[in-house]
């Protein structure tokens, strides 16, 4: 009888031993995981580790830039930076500059103060698929960001997605200084920013789209440059570099280089992976003459715009394949240390 009491008290002993020394390591691993967010200096090195990051923050033609079937640019990116740095599209459909300061929280890395909350219950926005957010509090922040806006501002009132152009001009400049004010809770002084201009409409095809689909015309190509011309103002007016898509594919239409075109071009036989070294890059291509393709459509009731525009707005494979070489320049242009190669 002895030794049956004693057999179970050291059974017991034994299983109050185990159990607290699981509670020890289980507070362990809580305080080292969760007390070093508390306590950690956001500006000091990032706890969870991530690739490097080339955040994309756009409307729709960046959002359809992640498709494959049309060459999406951000598609062909990802293919390139491949195991390099990880693309991420943040593309939303319809929006303008305006709705963009809205959704910056959720886009941007928070670096002054840590984010913990990841289900949407701070969002500024309800409901899918504005919940939640890209990047936790202690994530790197990004090597790269496009600011990619206009197409939807340039809409003429009294459409929804209209920005009045002196709005969009101060709204460039705060999409900006979100990353480079450092009183802004997103500062982040080594992010690169690339401006991109929106892509001119085709006026002819933009005006049958809206009639199939019942909608009431509310874009223009002049008005649209006009807008195009506000991104590269504020792109010179902070030091940017940026890539004018509005004139490329213009003047691949109507045989004028485009200023992007005059004034970058690739490192001669530049070789970015083994899967494009044979890919001519439009920027470099025959020294600003337009495309015999393109001239041979000149009296095509689209004149020549249904090459790079789907509907009039929206790249084709063509038009995402110029605005890939252009970004692709660019970066090698500005930032040589970014070559994927």
């Amino acid at each position: 009888m002895g030794q049956l009491v004693q057999r179970t008290h050291a059974r017991i002993i034994a299983y109050i031993a185990a159990v607290t020394l699981l509670a020890i390591n289980s507070a362990y691993l809580y305080f080292h995981i969760y007390g070093s967010l508390l306590t950690s200096d956001p500006h000091t090195e990032h706890t969870y580790p991530m690739y490097d990051t080339l955040l994309a923050f756009g409307d729709s033609i960046t959002e359809y830039g992640g498709k494959s079937s049309t060459n999406g640019f951000i598609s062909q990116l990802s293919e390139l930076y491949l195991r390099r740095m990880d693309i991420l599209n943040r593309g939303f459909a319809g929006f303008n500059t305006s709705r963009a300061l809205e959704l910056a929280d959720q886009v941007l890395p928070k670096t002054s103060l840590p984010r913990f909350g990841t289900d949407g219950s701070q969002s500024v926005l309800t409901g899918w698929p504005y919940r939640g957010y890209t990047f936790p509090g202690v994530a790197k922040t990004p090597e790269l960001c496009f600011i990619f806006f206009g197409a939807n501002d340039a809409c003429y009132a009294p459409c929804e997605h209209h920005v009045p152009l002196t709005t969009f001009y101060k709204n460039l400049r705060t999409l900006v200084s979100l990353l480079r004010n450092p009183d802004s809770q997103y500062y982040s002084p080594k992010t690169r920013i690339l401006l991109i201009t929106p892509p001119p409409v085709g006026d002819r095809m933009w005006e049958e789209h809206t009639k199939h689909t019942g909608w009431v015309p509310d874009r223009k190509n002049n008005i649209t440059k006009t807008y195009a011309d506000a991104v590269i103002d504020v792109a010179k007016e902070l030091g940017l570099p940026y890539v004018d898509l509005w004139s490329a594919i213009e003047n691949l239409i109507h045989g004028a280089p485009s200023r992007t075109q005059q004034n970058s071009e690739l490192p001669a036989k530049k070789k970015l992976v083994p899967e494009r070294q044979s890919k001519k890059f439009l920027v470099q291509s025959n020294s600003g003459t337009s495309d015999k393709a393109t001239a041979k459509n000149s009296s095509n009731i689209y004149g020549g715009y249904e090459k790079y525009l789907i509907e009039g707005l929206h790249l084709t494979a063509q038009g995402n394949d110029v605005l890939f070489e252009l970004v692709v320049s660019e970066i090698l242009k500005n930032w040589p240390e970014l070559d994927p190669s």
